[in-house]
């Protein structure tokens, strides 16, 4: 009896033991992790406790998170495969379970990099299955993966599940890649949606005034593409030496297109009056013959920004310019000529306060080093703190 009783005991104690060795482990680690060492020095810390504890899943995902922040997606491919072999040890924590859905959408993320789609998939699946959470995650990152797979579609149904399901998880690469499937599929309505909300949120790219214009025009809003063209013309013109005259003819050639010129169609018509007061507004600010139409009210934010270069070229300029002018930032803080232009304001309104201005000449050169305004903008610099513009 006595030796069964050791012998159970025995066996207790080696299934116990894994556990008990691992929540010692745990222990550890959180507290070398709250110890106060940091960067480099806090991951070569890591490395060395995870090659002391073979069966310890979250320095494995740690370790291999680090490396998949800063590029080195083969060693974070090692390490997440490292985790994945010992995933049947771990328990079943939220900590745990937020781990894991990091694991396989960081190898969901890594196999769409080697273009294997196919395992892509399979570990994005596994991702959103962990939890709510992990759901939000990598729900959009499916439908990328599918369009990578020119699976078009269904990367279209995916994306409007989990737009539907996860609003807050939208970031700006799955707009960009959403709004082009819309307008591909002739879901205009919806793409202008999105399209719009990327305006209000987001950093401008260049081609985007482009699509715009192409949207707005398939939709039957021509005044609003001829904005929108405008706004890719005045994105490139703050970074290299466009030709007006160009675009402006462009903007005839469009609106020779439009229907509407027969006069029978009142939508039409109505449609080929948006466009040309669109164009006009727009030829106000090159040619002095040029008459901008009245304001309406609503106005697209192109529009209003354009009326506020025309004021500040016509010298028509005071606070309240300065302070609607300012308002615009968040659609134009990728354009060079919009700082350039709120410099001009500063030097006209507040010149004594230009040196606190400075950081506007900054942005200048750093979105532009090689820009038209850029060798201005060293100049002004050089101005402001004592130096000879030379």
């Amino acid at each position: 009896m006595k030796t069964k009783l050791a012998v159970y005991a025995f066996a207790l104690a080696i299934m116990l033991f894994p556990s008990c060795h691992s929540m010692s482990a745990d222990r550890k680690y959180e507290e070398l992790v709250n110890s106060g060492i940091s960067g480099e020095s806090l991951l070569e810390a890591i490395k060395d406790f995870e090659k002391h504890n073979h069966r310890h899943f979250p320095s494995k995902v740690d370790i291999a998170a680090c490396h998949m922040l800063k590029g080195e997606f083969e060693l974070a491919r090692e390490y997440f495969s490292r985790a994945e072999a010992v995933l049947g040890k771990t328990d079943n924590s939220p900590m745990i379970q937020q781990k894991i859905g990091l694991l396989y959408g960081s190898l969901a993320q890594l196999a769409l990099r080697k273009q294997d789609y196919d395992s892509a998939l399979s570990y994005v699946e596994k991702a959103v299955a962990v939890n709510t959470e992990s759901r939000k995650n990598y729900a959009f990152l499916k439908a990328h993966i599918l369009l990578a797979d020119n699976k078009a579609e269904d990367a279209l149904a995916q994306f409007d599940s989990s737009l539907m399901e996860n609003p807050d998880a939208f970031a700006p690469h799955d707009a960009r890649a959403y709004m082009y499937l819309l307008a591909m599929h002739s879901r205009h309505e919806d793409c202008i949606k999105i399209m719009e909300q990327y305006f209000d949120q987001w950093p401008y790219f260049p081609g985007l005034g482009q699509f715009a214009s192409r949207v707005y025009e398939e939709h039957g809003d021509p005044g609003k593409a001829v904005l929108a063209a405008y706004l890719e013309h005045e994105y490139k013109s703050g970074i290299y030496k466009t030709e007006h005259g160009e675009f402006l003819k462009s903007l005839d050639d469009f609106f020779s297109r439009l229907p509407g010129h027969s006069g029978f169609d009142k939508k039409a018509i109505d449609s080929l009056k948006e466009a040309e007061n669109s164009i006009m507004l727009v030829k106000s600010l090159y040619m002095p013959e040029a008459k901008a139409p009245t304001k309406k009210e609503g106005a697209f934010f192109v529009a209003e920004y354009i009326r506020l270069k025309l004021k500040i070229k016509n010298g028509q300029i005071d606070g309240q310019v300065f302070s609607d002018f300012l308002a615009l930032e968040k659609y134009f803080n990728m354009f060079p000529e919009y700082y350039w232009n709120i410099w001009q304001l500063v030097l006209l309104l507040t010149p004594e306060t230009k040196t606190d201005f400075l950081p506007l000449l900054e942005k200048i050169i750093r979105l532009a080093p090689e820009g038209i305004y850029a060798q201005e903008a060293w100049r002004e610099i050089s101005l402001a703190i004592g130096y000879s513009a030379k």
